[in-house]
C-alpha cells in the first residue's frame, strides 16, 4: 500500500465511522500548496472519548494497528496517537481536538 492508498483508506474508515476530522501535514501541503515527500498522513479529530471504543473498531483488523490505550491517553497532552498500517510500516497521526 502506497500513501495514497492508505489516504484513501483511511477516508473511507473515518466516514463510514462518522468521525469529524480534517487532514493536515503534508498530505493536506501537497493537494494545496507545495509538494513534499512524506510518509504517513496527519489528521486532527472531533472525537469524543465516549467514542474511542468506536473508533478503535474501524481500524481492528490485520491491516492495522491501533492502542485503545494510546488513543484514551490522547485526551490529555500532547495530544497525539497514531495507528499503523502493519504491511507497508506507514504510519498514520492523529490530534485530538
Amino acid at each position: 500500500m502506497n500513501e495514497q492508498e492508505l489516504l484513501l483508506d483511511c477516508l473511507r474508515r473515518l466516514n463510514q465511522g462518522g468521525v469529524r476530522y480534517m487532514l493536515t501535514g503534508s498530505m493536506a501541503s501537497n493537494a494545496w500548496g507545495i509538494p513534499r515527500t512524506t510518509h504517513d498522513l496527519d489528521f486532527v479529530l472531533q472525537l469524543p472519548p465516549s467514542q474511542v471504543d468506536r473508533f478503535c473498531a474501524l481500524f481492528r483488523s490485520d491491516d492495522y494497528f491501533v492502542d485503545a490505550i494510546a488513543v484514551r491517553k490522547a485526551y490529555q497532552p500532547p495530544h497525539q496517537f497514531n495507528v499503523l498500517h502493519i504491511a507497508s510500516g506507514l504510519k498514520i497521526d492523529f490530534w485530538t481536538g
